[in-house]
C-alpha cells in the first residue's frame, strides 16, 4: 500500500522521460484505465476499452515553468500524424512547474488563453496534480472510474480539480459571459 503512495507523490515532480513512462503505468494500476503504448512517440499512449479499441489519445508533457499551449499543437499535430477524426478524444497530462519548491508553487492554474485553445482544438487538459486528487477521489469513493472515462472522452477545455474532489471544466459557460 505504501508504494501506491509513493508512486502518487513522485509523479509532480518528474519530468520528460520518467514521467512518460510513469503516468500510463499510474492510469492502468491506479485508476483501473485500460491502456496501450506504441513506440510511435514515446510521450503518447491510449486509453482502451475491453477490446482494446482505442478511445482516446493521451499525451504526457512536462515544463520547468509554467505550462506551454506549444504541448496543445503537439497533441493535435500527433492527432492528424496517427489519421485521427480532429473530434477524436485528445488528454493532454502536464506536468509544470517540476522546478517548485512548494505544492502552492505547483498547484498554479493553466491561462484562460491556454484552455480555451485546448477547449477549440477538442484537446482536455489535465495537470498531473488534477490526477491525483481525481485518484483520491476514486480512492475514497466520491468517484468512480466510468465517470473519469466520460470525463477524459467527452470535455475539452482544462479539467480542474479541487483537493476534495471537486473539479470545474474550463472554459466553463461562467468563463465565456
Amino acid at each position: 500500500m505504501l508504494e501506491t503512495y509513493h508512486d502518487a507523490n513522485v509523479l509532480p515532480f518528474l519530468s520528460e522521460y520518467p514521467f512518460e513512462v510513469a503516468v500510463p503505468r499510474f492510469f492502468a494500476s491506479h485508476l483501473g484505465i485500460a491502456i496501450y503504448r506504441d513506440a510511435h512517440y514515446p510521450e503518447d499512449f491510449w486509453i482502451t476499452n475491453a477490446q482494446s479499441e482505442k478511445l482516446a489519445l493521451v499525451e504526457t508533457r512536462t515544463y520547468a515553468g509554467e505550462f506551454k499551449k506549444g504541448g496543445i499543437d503537439a497533441l493535435y499535430s500527433h492527432r492528424e500524424s496517427y489519421h485521427l477524426d480532429p473530434d477524436f478524444p485528445a488528454l493532454l497530462v502536464v506536468n509544470a512547474q517540476t522546478n517548485a519548491r512548494s505544492w502552492k508553487e505547483k498547484l498554479r492554474p493553466i491561462d484562460r488563453q491556454d484552455y480555451e485553445l485546448a477547449a477549440a482544438e477538442k484537446v482536455l487538459i489535465v495537470r498531473i496534480e488534477d490526477v491525483l486528487y481525481l485518484w483520491n477521489a476514486i480512492v475514497e469513493g466520491r468517484l468512480d472510474q466510468a465517470q473519469l472515462i466520460t470525463l477524459f472522452l467527452h470535455e475539452h477545455g482544462w479539467l480542474e480539480v479541487q483537493e476534495d474532489g471537486t473539479f470545474r471544466v474550463h472554459p466553463s459557460h461562467a468563463d465565456t459571459e
